[in-house]
């Protein structure tokens, strides 16, 4: 259930009000001023109601709660069974490809908040879940920071988006190309806790067990100004070498 959705019923439940109230005259005719005046007093305090409780239940998040509780148990479990193949599947060259394409083709900026560098990822726009055929398509992803990206599965959940779920949260239609430059080289990264140079982020990703994109938002993270620590995961730090 989406916004679109929580409108629509909404309308549907004024008409639908407005329709039991006037059912009864079978005709204008039998309206007088007065029955009407009555009649605008019964539906337009309905209507603030109406218009009251639809704003909360989108200021609460209701359709993404609502997908989290009404999603079927057999989509759970398969979503739970796929999660760990899916891991790995995100650490594989084509995808690694992929997350450098879709960074270096928006400038390593996030494209809803114009943040640079720091805490950026790729998102999918038709879900990675069920759109198998452009998991690795750069044309499917965009750049977003990890506020941004958190902000829009906040919408919709995570699984099964689409491209128009995503155009509606950003307001306006994505038109994304290919990426015809040149990609970044492997770069070594060094770990401080352990003293260790890793050869690459697929290397320590499949080490780890980490995502890559999680690698590189670390090695990218510029200190500001009265910041004396560095972003860390599983309690290590990382630094390009």
């Amino acid at each position: 259930m989406n916004k679109k959705r929580i409108n629509i019923i909404f309308i549907i439940l004024i008409y639908l009000f407005i329709y039991l109230i006037f059912k009864e005259n079978t005709s204008l005719s039998n309206i007088t001023f007065l029955s009407f005046k009555m009649y605008i007093l019964k539906v337009f305090p309905f209507l603030f109601i109406m218009m009251i409780l639809n704003n909360l239940l989108l200021k609460c998040n209701f359709p993404y709660y609502f997908n989290k509780i009404f999603k079927s148990d057999k989509n759970n479990k398969k979503i739970k069974t796929t999660n760990k193949k899916k891991e790995i599947n995100r650490n594989c060259p084509e995808y690694i490809e992929f997350v450098k394409k879709v960074l270096a083709r928006d400038n390593y900026t996030c494209q809803c908040c114009g943040k640079k560098q720091s805490d950026i990822e790729a998102h999918h726009l038709d879900g990675y879940n069920w759109c198998v055929e452009r998991r690795t398509d750069e044309t499917n992803g965009i750049t977003l920071c990890k506020t941004c990206h958190k902000n829009s599965h906040l919408h919709y959940g995570r699984g099964d988006n689409t491209r128009e779920q995503f155009e509606e949260w950003f307001g306006k239609a994505v038109n994304l190309a290919k990426y015809e430059g040149k990609l970044p080289t492997t770069r070594k990264i060094y770990c401080i806790e352990e003293n260790k140079i890793y050869d690459s982020a697929y290397e320590l990703s499949r080490s780890w067990n980490i995502a890559v994109s999680q690698i590189y938002s670390i090695c990218n993270h510029e200190k500001q100004k009265g910041d004396n620590n560095y972003k860390s995961v599983k309690g290590k730090h990382l630094l390009w070498s």
